[in-house]
Parts: C-alpha cells; structure tokens; sequence
C-alpha cells in the first residue's frame, strides 16, 4: 500500500511538471500564462479591443532585434526576429537593441516608426510603459 502511494505521488509531480511552460519566464497561472521574468524587457501588443490587448508577448534578447516583414533567421544567427505583417510592415522596419540594460529603438531606412506619438527617426532610448507604434496598425507596450 505504502509503495503504491509513493508511485502515485511520484506520478502526480511529473503529471504537474509536464504542464508547466517550457519556455523560460513564464507560468501558468489562473487566467491563462503570465511573466515571471522581470529582467528581461518586452513588448506586449495594445489593441482598441480589450479581448485581444497584451495577447502577444515578444521579449527583446539581449543584442539586436529586427522587426519587418521579411524575416530571414538564416541572415544572422545572433540577431532575433519579430515578423509582423501588414501594408505598412517594411521588409526590415525597425531594430531594437539590448544592451548595457538599455533598449533602444531605430527605423531602418525611414520606416513609420513612433514612440509616445512622435515620429522617430534616429535611435532613441525606450522607458517604461512607452508606446511604441510600427507602421500604422502595430501598437505595443514596452516594459523593462
């Protein structure tokens, strides 16, 4: 009897293990997955819809990270992607860039790029709650 209880109990921490996310800052929680990670910096999107507001999450790894259209992880293996797509998505939109504990946002090549509802057109460093649109119809959140 003892044996079978201590099978089951081993059983049940696997089962329990087995459901937890595979993916590094992130947990289940009552209402769906959340963030544990706080150190890592991250995009969530913003919608007119509050049904589909922070649905996507894209955290910014440290380096560069290229937002367009035209996602070719085969360019660079140490540069991340985020393809979005849309009419006004450049093939290469924009670049974040994480170091130093900072991350910094750049068009490329003079893409529609704003932040806090002002046009960007050089690198410009992200703050906390920042709202950040690409091209006309991509909003999203950061958070350090």
């Amino acid at each position: 009897q003892r044996m079978i209880e201590e099978m089951s109990l081993h059983w049940q921490e696997q089962l329990r293990e087995q459901k937890k996310p595979q993916v590094a800052g992130l947990s289940v929680s009552g209402k769906g997955l959340s963030i544990d990670d706080q150190t890592c910096p991250h995009l969530v999107n913003l919608n007119e819809d509050p049904l589909m507001t922070e649905c996507l999450v894209y955290f910014l790894a440290p380096g560069q990270t290229i937002v367009g259209s035209d996602v070719n992880e085969d360019d660079d293996a140490k540069i991340s992607w985020i393809e979005l797509v849309g009419q006004t998505i450049a093939p290469h939109h924009c670049a974040f860039d994480n170091s130093d504990s900072h991350v910094y946002i750049e068009p490329i090549m003079g893409a529609v790029t704003f932040v806090n509802g002002r046009r960007i057109s050089e690198r410009t460093l992200l703050r906390q709650g920042n709202r950040i649109v690409v091209g006309s119809s991509h909003i999203f959140r950061f958070n350090d």
